[in-house]
């Protein structure tokens, strides 16, 4: 899985919008008032699940988020793993 990362407007590499996205992934045209008020809408619920997962987590980098999930997942197969093999 790539990670994506927000480019800030103060970024020089602020043209591409989101690294490894480019421009190719923003609208084409200028969205109505209600396509952007959607968008908000949309971007503050992905926020509060961002904020909700980093709470989950115990982390306070956002940055963290994939990272802490692998290493939970592999925490658990190889404790299912050691439990299947040793009798669980």
């Amino acid at each position: 899985m790539a990670n994506a990362t927000f480019v800030t407007p103060q970024s020089p590499s602020c043209d591409e919008g989101l690294i490894g996205f480019g421009t190719a992934a923003l609208p084409a045209a200028v969205p109505s008032l209600a396509e952007l008020e959607e968008m908000r809408r949309e971007l503050d619920r992905l926020h509060a699940v961002q904020k909700e997962l980093m709470q989950l987590l115990g982390t306070a980098r956002a940055d963290r988020i994939v990272h802490d999930v692998r290493n939970l997942l592999q925490e658990r197969m190889f404790l299912e793993a050691a439990c299947r093999k040793f009798g669980g």
